[in-house]
């Protein structure tokens, strides 16, 4: 099944794991309370992801991101692609890769990173509608000055009545190698969102970076909070997203477009 951020659906199997519900309510509680994604670098390409997975799906994603120059700098373009293959029902696995255009001054592209991920979902969906999984992610980045990354990451989802949906995620990462800065780095995502009658999914999201643990996290404005609308639907086999978001702290951009297209085969 399709893992765009709006567009994913839970899965109708059983729950393999126990789980307090007052537990699931409190974790997306204090997401929602407690801030909005890690500091944004460059265009955000990422998503809030679902824990739902299929047996044997396969899909290609191309997601662009555009970050409008501010104070009379160049605007930025970043392109990311990525292909996923699910083993079975609980684990998925996804490459990606991104360049990026624009942020030099001229229209040549610029390879920032390779990425591996594994997702494993624990948490079926039952009839409370909750789902749950982790990924485990590894990034190769370019350059002799940017270390390589791991993350790992809890995704949550709840299928609310009247077609709503709210999904939760915190998100850990550390750097890894010679130029690795100290410090775990905190971020959180969330979106609300309804499917329409008409198949529109429509609702809004929000990013959080938080900062690391090394340099503390700072004040809210110090931080990177977005926050924006999002609209997805499909055109025949093709699935469709598309979600402007607004920075609501003086660490975030003012404005970072994404648009992605998905097909799954």
């Amino acid at each position: 099944m399709h893992n765009d951020p709006c567009l994913e659906g839970p899965a109708s199997r059983t729950s393999r794991l126990p789980a307090s519900h007052i537990a699931r309510w409190l974790f997306a509680a204090g997401l929602a309370f407690g801030g909005l994604p890690l500091v944004a670098q460059a265009q955000n390409v990422s998503s809030v992801f679902g824990p739902t997975v299929n047996a044997g799906e396969r899909e290609a994603e191309y997601r662009l991101g555009i970050l409008p120059g501010e104070d009379g700098a160049d605007t930025e373009y970043a392109h990311r692609f990525h292909a996923q293959y699910a083993f079975n029902d609980a684990l998925r696995f996804r490459a990606i890769t991104e360049v990026s255009s624009g942020d030099t001054g001229d229209a040549d592209l610029e390879f920032k990173y390779v990425q591996g991920e594994l997702l494993w979902q624990y948490e079926e969906s039952g009839e409370d509608g909750y789902a749950a999984a982790f990924r485990f992610d590894y990034r190769l980045n370019e350059g002799d000055d940017r270390a390589d990354q791991f993350g790992a990451n809890w995704t949550h989802q709840w299928a609310l009545p009247n077609d709503w949906r709210f999904r939760a995620i915190l998100l850990f990462d550390v750097d890894v190698g010679e130029d690795a800065r100290d410090g775990l780095f905190v971020d959180t995502r969330m979106s609300l969102t309804r499917r329409l009658s008409n198949g529109l999914r429509v609702g809004v999201d929000s990013f959080n970076d938080y900062g690391d643990t090394d340099r503390g996290f700072g004040s809210f404005q110090d931080q990177s909070h977005q926050l924006g609308p999002v609209v997805s639907g499909s055109i025949g086999e093709v699935e469709w997203f598309f979600g402007p978001l607004f920075g609501i702290s003086d660490g975030a951009p003012d404005t970072d477009i994404q648009f992605t297209l998905t097909r799954a085969f």
